[in-house]
């Protein structure tokens, strides 16, 4: 067996050992069974004891080049390891300052929980889990443990205790002395009047509260303590939902405590607003009112801070005479789950000079509302910025609402036709009229114009509704308006 050596010895072609010379018989004595000289067979005798031989040679070369082999695989896992076990060392997280860190952890908590979580801060100790310098800094740092949620009810805990007392220590403490946001979705005095007293000596601490008034804390923050020291310098935001009609009508050192409330969310589950809030309406920002009543409505809208917004969902209409118009400030104004005689009365009832945001949703009857917009923004003097509206189940003749000296007459057509599209588009968009005969146009024949200038309009989005044709977002986008589709709150 001939092979091809180096020209230099070697380790890597070269065997250790000399390839022998071997005796190969003749075709027909391999084939055949004839049989061999008394020569042939001691040749071939010792060319198979040569061929044992190197074998075994082999074998042992193999054997060695396998214990190589497996030495080097070991080696080559071993830098690995390291590798893996040092990069971390100099990785650039390790570099960021603690005050980086726990702004990253504020971020993380903030958008990884909700207040109606059974636990508002399980984001917060996932983040003690990951290592001991953020368990450390975590541990550290007071906003992260600021959320409370609280849900003391006789079923859910023993009489005298409650269960969420031992977590609430334990954020009280961690928290230090930063600003607390408080749930109490369930109150039982028989269960959660200790851990209540505890979080009112803490109320200067308070900064946003939402809160189910039951009977039993009702009664405990608006009647009980009539002459106790509620301190609430700091609170910001308040969301109250009454769970039963209540008859709030003298205020409490609750509500006193209120100086500092920019925003407010009240339900009253359809009883009326009580006088006692009459101090807070203009400090308010944003102002959230649920299943309230018509006339407490229309008494509290001239009462609204200049930069305020007002959010009205599921209120109620009441029958009674026509109400005067009446002048608010407020620059914005939503609607949902309303009724179309409530929304009509309020629209009917209002002069707003400074309302640049309308939001009605759950109004079907599109081509109403822009008939009702129209007087309110023309006694209002207003300039409207930003519209939304459902898509219309009507035709909407949305002409007026547009300035005539940016943008022509547009319609929102009806279901079948594109949204938003009509002859004025196509001549814009195909470059056969410039907008600026259009509106000229369209201001001869009559058509009362608003100044001011439309930058948004939201469209709620549904599966068997028209959408806006391309030519017209593309005209609308040149004048500067934006035609957004939305599945939620748009504000």
């Amino acid at each position: 067996m001939d092979r091809a050596q180096c020209s230099a010895p070697c380790t890597i072609h070269c065997p250790s050992y000399h390839p022998q010379r071997f005796y190969f018989c003749e075709e027909r004595i391999l084939h055949s069974n004839e049989a061999p000289t008394d020569h042939q067979r001691r040749d071939v005798q010792r060319s198979i004891g040569d061929a044992y031989q190197e074998l075994n040679s082999i074998q042992n070369e193999l054997f060695e080049l396998q214990c190589a082999i497996t030495r080097i695989q070991s080696r080559e896992i071993a830098l690995h390891n390291f590798i893996f076990d040092h990069s971390p060392v100099i990785a650039p997280i390790r570099r960021i300052p603690n005050e980086i860190l726990c702004e990253i952890f504020s971020h993380c908590v903030q958008s990884g929980t909700h207040m109606n979580a059974p636990n508002p801060s399980g984001m917060a100790l996932t983040l003690t889990l990951v290592c001991r310098k953020w368990r450390r800094v975590a541990l550290s740092y007071p906003l992260l443990w600021r959320k409370l949620r609280l849900q003391c009810t006789p079923q859910t805990c023993l009489p005298g205790f409650c269960f969420c007392e031992p977590r609430s220590w334990l954020h009280l403490d961690r928290s230090a002395a930063a600003p607390l946001q408080i749930a109490i979705d369930a109150y039982s005095s028989a269960t959660g009047k200790r851990l209540l007293d505890v979080l009112l000596s803490h109320s200067y601490r308070w900064a946003d509260v939402s809160l189910n008034v039951t009977v039993d804390l009702y009664r405990e923050l608006f009647m009980n303590r009539i002459t106790a020291e509620i301190d609430l310098p700091i609170l910001k935001r308040l969301s109250l939902r009454f769970m039963y009609p209540n008859n709030l009508e003298h205020p409490t050192p609750f509500l006193r405590s209120l100086t500092a409330l920019e925003d407010l969310t009240l339900d009253m589950a359809g009883s009326r607003i009580s006088s006692a809030l009459l101090p807070v309406w203009s400090q308010l920002r944003h102002c959230a009112l649920r299943t309230c009543q018509l006339e407490d409505i229309l008494r509290v809208l001239p009462l609204l801070r200049g930069d305020a917004s007002l959010s009205l969902t599921s209120c109620q209409t009441t029958a009674g005479p026509r109400p005067i118009v009446r002048t608010t400030l407020i620059s914005s104004l939503s609607f949902a789950a309303c009724d179309e005689v409530f929304v009509t009365t309020i629209l009917q009832a209002i002069t707003a000079p400074r309302l640049t945001k309308i939001r009605a949703l759950d109004f079907l009857n599109t081509g109403k509302l822009v008939e009702l917009l129209l007087p309110l923004l023309a006694r209002s003097d207003s300039n409207l910025t930003h519209l939304c509206l459902d898509l219309p189940y009507t035709t909407l003749a949305i002409s007026d609402l547009f300035p005539a000296a940016r943008l022509a007459a547009y319609e929102i057509a009806p279901r079948s036709r594109a949204a938003l599209h009509g002859d004025h588009v196509d001549a814009v968009h195909g470059g056969t009229v410039p907008p600026s005969e259009c509106c000229a146009a369209a201001s001869r024949v009559g058509v009362p114009r608003r100044k001011g200038v439309l930058k948004e309009l939201w469209l709620m989005e549904a599966l068997n509704v028209p959408v806006v044709s391309e030519p017209t977002r593309q005209v609308l986008s040149a004048a500067g308006v934006e035609v957004v589709y939305f599945h939620a709150d748009a504000y």
